[in-house]
């Protein structure tokens, strides 16, 4: 999170994240996560979760990531140009 508002969280739960676009290209990703407070880091669990991205025409070019590229890039619209 890059916002500074404060969660309160007590007993059980779940806390979600979502992301609008996330441009990775097909593969598993492995997270780590870690909770501050304070300015400190209270816990840090490495890789504590797989995320699997299922390939996909990112551009809408009819194209996708060819083979051994799996997991290795992240998709970023752009735009070329030349003056």
């Amino acid at each position: 999170m890059t916002e500074k508002n404060e969660i309160k969280v007590s007993g059980c739960g779940t806390i979600d994240c979502k992301f609008n676009i996330l441009p990775l290209a097909e593969g598993n990703y492995q997270l780590t996560l870690f909770c501050e407070a304070g300015g400190a880091i209270q816990d840090w669990l490495e890789d504590a979760v797989i995320l699997p991205v299922g390939g996909g025409d990112f551009f809408g070019s009819g194209r996708v990531a060819p083979a051994g590229h799996e997991g290795k890039y992240v998709l970023v619209a752009h735009e070329w140009s030349i003056s």
